[in-house]
């Protein structure tokens, strides 16, 4: 095993645990980078999704449903789970399970 090889894992370790995003880039291509890819995603969502999407970051569990989106938008259960199936569909959360839901460790 080459001893450069030790430095440069401990190096990617240390960029992906600072901002997680920017480690992931590809230098020189800048339209392959997960952060391009999850800016572009965003931006495709409504303004309430996107307002969801954020608050999300305020929620400190592993997983939720629509009466937690629900609760911290101050929307309906039905218009959350809307919200939510929107932000799935851009791949910003995960569904899983019957009616749960879940953030990607990345963002």
């Amino acid at each position: 095993m080459h001893g450069s090889g030790q430095g440069d894992i401990a190096a990617y370790v240390t960029a992906l645990t600072g901002d997680r995003l920017t480690g992931l880039q590809l230098h020189g291509d800048s339209q392959a980078a997960v952060r391009a890819a999850f800016d572009l995603s965003y931006a495709r969502r409504s303004p309430p999704a996107r307002r969801l999407f954020r608050l999300l970051g305020l929620v400190p569990c592993a997983d939720l449903t629509a009466a937690t989106a629900a609760a911290l938008t101050g929307s309906t259960p039905p218009e959350a789970e809307r919200l939510l199936a929107e932000l799935a569909d851009g791949h910003l959360v995960e569904r899983h399970g019957s009616g749960r839901y879940a953030t990607h460790d990345l963002l």
